[in-house]
């Protein structure tokens, strides 16, 4: 099964994951665990090269190679850990996905969100998550947390404009709302417990269900 987790910057949804994946380890021992995230890989070195090229804030990039950069990542990612972990049968969860490149390229930097969709569609071969859960996070709030986390230290993605995010917001709630059966939309306004508690409770349901087609 394949979930990934969703939102723009400063929603802590690194955060969420940082302690489901203590949770999860502990509590679901039956069951095989992949955590990654992307742009990168859980060590998946030439990935992460990428990865320092993208968020890297003395590069300048057009938003067409930025998001072909973030396809080369993808392809890598999939190749050497998605897919396999995905024909063992293990659950992979990853931080941001195809929906990042079509919130944040697509519709952020003005790409077109159908072109990055079909780009990634050919590049992924149409590998979808089957749930993504969403951490909606109003920008201003989201602006607040990053200038207190970063102080001043912002990478590249982080350095757009508030526009910008604003776009990409908007984005991610299209998304959801057409696909409202894959989405999962978390109120991450909330304090980090009562987020973790939300979560927690959509990913045991997911989970019971899967331990019951195991028996």
């Amino acid at each position: 099964m394949f979930i990934t987790f969703e939102g723009v910057d400063g929603s802590g949804k690194s955060t969420i994951i940082q302690k489901l994946k203590i949770y999860l380890l502990e509590k679901y021992s039956n069951l095989n665990f992949i955590f990654t995230r992307e742009p990168g890989g859980d060590n998946l070195k030439e990935a992460e090269k990428i990865r320092e090229l993208i968020l890297d804030k003395d590069n300048n990039f057009d938003p067409m190679t930025e998001a072909i950069l973030f396809l080369a990542s993808r392809r890598l990612h999939l190749e050497q850990i998605i897919w396999p972990a995905l024909k063992e049968n293990k659950i992979v969860i990853c931080d941001r996905y195809i929906d990042s490149s079509v919130a944040y390229q697509g519709a952020g930097k003005g790409i077109g969100v159908k072109k990055i969709k079909d780009l990634n569609d050919l590049i992924t071969e149409n590998t979808q998550p089957k749930y993504t859960f969403l951490f909606d996070l109003p920008m201003k709030e989201a602006e607040k947390r990053l200038f207190s986390f970063n102080k001043g230290n912002a990478d590249r993605m982080e350095k757009n404009n508030q526009a910008f995010f604003e776009t990409v917001y908007e984005c991610y709630k299209d998304l959801a709302a057409k696909e409202n059966d894959r989405f999962i939309i978390i109120n991450a306004s909330q304090e980090v417990e009562d987020v973790f508690q939300e979560v927690k409770i959509h990913i045991d349901m997911i989970l019971s269900k899967v331990e019951n087609e195991k028996k």
